[in-house]
């Protein structure tokens, strides 16, 4: 495993083989929880993620959002603008 950014926030060999989608680049770990805002550590440094319409429409309580520490994948287009959508 050649991640060293995000070996520092936990990445390992079993989250790696057990992730779906083979493209790290926009892999994160959260780190930090706000009113809808999450902050993201990636690759690309920290960045600020948002749960998507579907996901917030879904959640019967808490425990369906991501918390502290979860890997998530953040759908974004690029690196410079906007939140990305976990």
């Amino acid at each position: 495993m050649e991640n060293t950014v995000l070996n520092k926030w936990g990445l390992n060999e079993f989250t790696i083989e057990n992730l779906e989608n083979d493209n790290i680049e926009f892999l994160g770990r959260i780190v930090t929880e706000g009113d809808k805002i999450y902050k993201v550590a990636t690759v690309n440094g920290i960045l600020n993620g948002e749960v998507s319409g579907k996901m917030e429409y879904s959640a019967s309580g808490r425990e369906d959002f991501p918390a502290v520490g979860d890997w998530v994948i953040l759908d974004r287009n690029d690196l410079n603008t906007g939140n990305g959508v976990i």
